[in-house]
């Protein structure tokens, strides 16, 4: 008897084994999405951009995604007296691709072309997200130059990986 019931014990230690063996397999485990996987360049185009209240054309634009900070170089837009550089620090939040950033952080800068720069400050990143591989975001800024100089800035940005 004691051997009939030792067989039926292993036999079931074995079933159960194999159950809990099956249902860790690599093929039940799905992808985990960490925020380096949204890293990388988006070439798209900025829109609705506003400059001291005047509304420019479409430019031709890539941001890159890189260690939790959104990068690019504008080109020179309208009759701006420089260059821009955004190099934000964001948070991405790694299962839905929501992006969030604070206000009042430095947000990069205007290098000018008669010599100097000035910080850009960020107001509002809205609607800012990684979807399906695309980038988007609604970005505010303002600029200070010498203490004295305010100048507002916003734009609309969408662009695939």
């Amino acid at each position: 008897m004691k051997k009939i019931f030792g067989l039926v014990v292993m036999a079931m230690s074995m079933l159960f084994t194999a159950n809990a063996m099956a249902s860790t397999g690599v093929e039940s485990v799905d992808a985990v999405t960490s925020t380096a996987d949204y890293d990388g360049d988006y070439d798209g185009v900025i829109s609705n951009v506003t400059m001291n209240g005047k509304s420019y054309s479409n430019e031709d634009a890539t941001f890159t995604i890189e260690s939790n900070v959104l990068i690019c170089d504008f080109p020179q837009i309208g009759k701006m007296p420089g260059t821009i550089t955004v190099k934000l620090p964001i948070s991405i939040n790694e299962a839905t691709g929501e992006i969030t950033a604070t206000p009042g952080t430095s947000a990069g800068s205007l290098t000018l072309k008669v010599g100097g720069k000035a910080t850009l400050y960020l107001d509002s990143l809205t609607n800012a997200k990684v979807e399906n591989g695309t980038l988007e975001f609604d970005m505010a800024v303002h600029g200070t130059y010498l203490g004295i100089l305010n100048f507002p800035a916003s734009f609309h940005f969408k662009a695939p990986k």
